[in-house]
């Protein structure tokens, strides 16, 4: 597995409102009240056959729910290499005679798995 190169996270939805364009922000999870956080993101969903004035709202289901799982992507990324790496380890320690189709769909998950991996560090 590459390296990642990726600010690290944890990372967290802005509590601090919206910018002016109506885009939710992605910052680094502060862990001391006075630290500094470190934008990683603007989300925005732009609805190109909405009238300017309503393409971006305070409430918009769809640009929170993409900001809250860019939030997550450090999470997720190290869940999917354990989960991969977990993967891997029952694959090399099981009988191939046992359970020929378990195996297959074992090693299927692991290999797209590996390649989300690889997307997000290439």
């Amino acid at each position: 597995m590459a390296e990642a190169k990726f600010t690290s996270g944890p990372w967290a939805v802005s509590s601090r409102g919206l910018e002016n364009d109506g885009s939710a922000i992605v910052v680094t999870k502060a862990t001391l009240p006075d630290e500094y956080h470190t934008r990683i993101a603007a989300v925005a969903v732009r609805d190109p056959g909405a009238p300017r004035k309503n393409r971006h709202t305070y409430e918009c289901a769809e640009r929170d729910a993409n900001a809250r799982l860019i939030a997550a992507a450090p999470e997720l990324y190290i869940a999917l290499a354990l989960a991969e790496q977990a993967l891997r380890a029952v694959l090399r320690n099981r009988p191939q005679t046992e359970s020929a189709p378990t195996n297959i769909a074992l090693d299927t998950i692991a290999a797209r798995a590996a390649a989300a991996l690889a997307k997000a560090t290439s």
